[in-house]
């Protein structure tokens, strides 16, 4: 059914001369590429929540609780470089199934195997590397310090936002 002009300007379209509808879906669908294609500096929420290699995990975990985040760095002793990072994967897997001892250091349980982009890379980049490597959480790595850290939910999240916009249109 085609939309007069008084229906088509309350949800905010324009219609032609003919009366069919010019979709606006460009700006969304703009606003999602726009964001996949941003560098990951500008998508970057909060400073990282890191801790040094001989805090205990308990104290690990409290801190990730109260900063309602899912993942804690790991830096050197300098407070800037990655050495590892503790998710709660490593919770379930390493700790809690493990039956580990709480008191005992973090760097024992954290992954020590790290994969970090540059701030320079695009979200979409970094959507690709975490597919690939089953990651939910990349360190975002320039000149060796850490600037950041992005989550699966920090990338999916606007691009459902995105994607929303263009459903709702």
């Amino acid at each position: 059914m085609p939309m007069d002009e008084t229906s088509a300007s309350v949800v905010g379209e324009r219609t032609d001369s003919g009366g069919a509808v010019a979709a606006p879906l460009s700006s969304a669908v703009q606003f999602e590429r726009d964001f996949m294609y941003s560098p990951l500096a500008r998508i970057l929420r909060r400073r990282p929540v890191t801790c040094l290699p001989g805090v205990s995990v308990r104290e690990v975990l409290e801190r990730i609780n109260e900063a309602k985040v899912g993942s804690m760095v790991v830096t050197d002793d300098r407070g800037e470089k990655p050495v590892g990072v503790f998710t709660l994967r490593d919770l379930l897997q390493r700790v809690s199934l493990a039956d580990y001892d709480l008191s005992r250091p973090v760097s024992e349980v954290m992954t020590k195997a790290l994969v970090t982009l540059p701030s320079h890379v695009s979200a979409y980049q970094a959507a690709v590397v975490m597919a690939r490597h089953g990651l939910r959480h990349l360190l975002v790595v320039d000149n060796g310090r850490l600037v950041g850290v992005v989550s699966q939910n920090d990338v999916l999240s606007l691009q459902r936002l995105g994607a929303r916009e263009v459903g709702l249109a």
